[in-house]
């Protein structure tokens, strides 16, 4: 009767071994049919994520944009103050002459009427 328990015992435990290697394969050929299809699923998870980089560079990429255009228009501004600045120092300048010079002319008129 042992001998019996232990021969069923075998018998049992070779199928077990049986079963699983069964289902090894099995895993195995899964796996191997679900390739493609994961393959084709991480394709399209790149392609989402380089899509939702993009997305997100947007809005960094036109705030830098506006930056610099900010920047020069800020540039620009300061370039026409200065030209601006320089026009007045220049009309100034040229007012300071013309006065000095009429002074001029009228210090010499008066002079040459002094001496008739």
């Amino acid at each position: 009767e042992q001998e019996e328990q232990e021969q069923e015992q075998e018998q049992k435990q070779q199928l077990r071994q049986q079963l699983y290697q069964q289902l090894q394969q099995l895993e195995q050929q899964l796996q191997q049919l679900r390739q493609p299809q994961q393959l084709q699923q991480q394709q399209q998870n790149e392609l989402e994520q380089e899509r939702q980089q993009e997305r997100e560079q947007e809005p960094v990429q036109l705030q830098q944009e506006q930056q610099q255009q900010q920047h020069a228009r800020e540039e620009n501004a300061d370039a026409n103050s200065s030209q601006e600045g320089f026009e007045e120092t220049v009309e100034t300048e040229q007012e300071r002459r013309g006065t000095e010079e009429r002074e001029l002319l009228q210090q010499q008129q008066q002079q040459q009427q002094q001496k008739q």
